[in-house]
């Protein structure tokens, strides 16, 4: 089966991502970590204009600073760094 490719926009940048990978990464909801590169992203609260969301190194901290970011940037910042959901509570 072939992928077909969206684009996802970043601050005027565009990247090639799979449907299914935004897809994927446009449902977020809070207990739900996205396994990055650098370590863990923890989604702590959705509201209609903010997501708070902490980094942390491995899964099972939980000591990290909670950072507020608009859904949008949060999505394309998944889409870049080529996020993987890990876990959803």
């Amino acid at each position: 089966m072939e992928r077909m490719q969206t684009k996802c926009v970043y601050r005027g940048m565009q990247e090639m991502v799979s449907a299914e990978a935004k897809h994927a990464v446009v449902a977020l909801s809070p207990g739900q970590i996205w396994k990055t590169d650098q370590g863990c992203i923890l989604i702590t609260s959705h509201g209609e204009r903010v997501v708070a969301y902490k980094k942390l190194r491995n899964p099972d901290q939980r000591a990290a600073v909670t950072n507020l970011i608009r859904p949008e940037a949060l999505v394309s910042y998944l889409c870049q760094v080529g996020a993987e959901l890990a876990e959803s509570r």
